[in-house]
């Protein structure tokens, strides 16, 4: 849940997150920051599963193996291009598969 607030202590407009383990209370700045964090991870994501089910595909039928390796490149072209998405050097690390 997203909620907004006045942060008395700081003199400024703040943005709680609360998930299930917690919750923040951001800047404005840092809760524009996440957002567009979670819109491009979004974005990575649906470009993730499409490469998958594609490489997948009858006409590839590739094995979960080629797959991954060549998400794991896709991956590191993407980051040297754009910066990488949230997560993309970590999961190039540990081999591709998690999300």
């Amino acid at each position: 849940m997203v909620t907004t607030l006045y942060g008395t202590a700081v003199q400024a407009p703040l943005v709680q997150l609360e998930v299930p383990n917690g919750m923040v209370q951001l800047s404005i700045e840092e809760a524009e920051d996440v957002a567009r964090n979670i819109v491009h991870a979004c974005e990575a994501s649906l470009t993730d599963a499409f490469l998958i089910e594609f490489f997948r595909s009858p006409g590839f039928n590739l094995g979960d193996e080629q797959v991954f390796g060549l998400l794991n490149e896709f991956r590191k072209w993407r980051g040297a291009r754009i910066g990488g998405q949230p997560g993309d050097a970590e999961r190039a690390r540990a081999g591709g598969e998690s999300s």
